[in-house]
């Protein structure tokens, strides 16, 4: 059976429990670099987040919250439902080492790999852009875009020949925005037409701009133009976009739970359930045996050598 092909367009990324060196290295690196990236503060909203989100992946801070039992358990429920199943797992820890790790891969379905958070932090955002990779997060998609038709508080204005014009903006990334162009407009917008003195209000932020028109094209609803940020405009400038679309695509993750009932199983119980706990503990105990024999047997070995040299002599 041939393996599923990554998503054209990409997938979305969440963390799950992220700790602060996550948050402010490695998510705060990722939105950088144009990754689509969500936090999740808390397990209970977890499953109803990913249900709205086939096919994302998630990455599991395992060292706080819940022990790492009841972390698993909460894993291996992904298992039980179709939709869940889609997700992509990982875990980040500072703790879990790599013999731990190996028992782990044994009962869970780890699609996402397990990180050690431990070292040098450059090194684990390398690591966690390779996993990205092989799982297609960005697919075809360059750019993190916020649809925000239905956003009262995002708009553009312009001021022409002395008349401010109201736009209203369709969606922005850090690159360009799609506008609707008014029907007061009296000025000729066309291909590479510059716009100064520009502004776009994004929520409390109003942000002076110079854009080039990329595209107009005709719709039902009206004319609708791409515009383009100059090539001169600043790398702060696009930060504070970059902000403001990861802050409002979380939002939206957020609200559409707003109704729906809050995780109430007990993983720790489940781990108790799914003897877990013993599980573990009987792999574990197991490796230990089987190294300790390796390690008597490869004694044993270096002992008859060394006796087999002094008969010799």
């Amino acid at each position: 059976m041939p393996e599923k092909q990554n998503p054209e367009f990409g997938r979305k990324i969440f963390f799950l429990n992220p700790s602060y060196k996550i948050k402010n290295h490695i998510i705060s690196e990722l939105r950088e670099q144009e990754y689509e990236v969500y936090e999740i503060e808390n397990f209970k909203f977890a499953k109803n987040i990913l249900r709205h989100n086939p096919d994302s992946i998630l990455f599991v801070d395992t060292d706080s919250q819940m022990v790492i039992n009841a972390w698993i358990a909460f894993m291996k429920t992904f298992e039980d439902e179709t939709i869940l199943k889609t997700i992509k797992l990982g875990i980040l820890s500072e703790r879990i080492d790599q013999d731990y790790a190996n028992l782990i891969f044994e009962l869970c379905n780890i699609e996402a790999g397990i990180t050690s958070l431990s070292g040098d932090l450059n090194k684990v955002l390398d690591i966690i852009k390779g996993i990205l990779e092989m799982l297609g997060a960005k697919g075809r998609r360059n750019y993190v875009r916020y649809s925000c038709v239905n956003d009262k508080n995002v708009q553009m204005f312009w001021t022409h020949d002395n008349k401010m014009h109201q736009f209203k903006i369709l969606d922005i990334s850090s690159v360009t925005i799609a506008v609707r162009v008014p029907n007061t407009l009296s000025a000729p917008l066309h291909v590479s037409f510059t716009l100064d003195n520009a502004q776009i209000v994004l929520g409390t932020r109003v942000i002076p701009l110079r854009l080039v028109t990329y595209l107009i094209k005709d719709t039902p609803t009206g004319k609708i133009a791409i515009l383009l940020y100059h090539q001169n405009t600043s790398t702060t400038l696009k930060t504070t976009i970059k902000e403001f679309i990861s802050q409002s695509l979380q939002k939206q993750i957020i609200s559409a739970i707003n109704s729906e009932a809050k995780d109430s199983t007990d993983y720790i119980m489940l781990a108790k359930q799914l003897y877990l706990t013993r599980e573990l503990e009987e792999k574990k105990g197991h490796k230990e045996k089987t190294d300790k024999e390796k390690s008597n047997d490869e004694t044993e070995v270096q002992e008859e050598s060394s006796g087999k040299e002094d008969t010799d002599e």
